[in-house]
């Protein structure tokens, strides 16, 4: 797998991802297809996060899905 940054700011960020087998696939659809699992993960980045301005369900499912539907 190769993953690159085609440009990117504070705001927005552009990647490719260049999956190179079947393996690798699954990988990635392992984890955006379970959204409860990948939302809890999410907000437990609280470095990142206020405690109060955590990621909803439906935040998480609509990222998750584009990238799901994407791979």
């Amino acid at each position: 797998m190769n993953i690159r940054k085609l440009q990117g700011n504070d705001q927005q960020i552009t990647l490719l991802i260049d999956i190179e087998n079947h393996r690798e696939k699954l990988i990635f659809m392992s984890i955006f297809y379970d959204t409860y699992n990948l939302q809890t993960l999410a907000n437990n980045g609280q470095h990142l996060l206020p405690e109060d301005d955590k990621f909803s369900h439906e935040e998480i499912k609509a990222v998750a899905d584009k990238i799901y539907v994407a791979i």
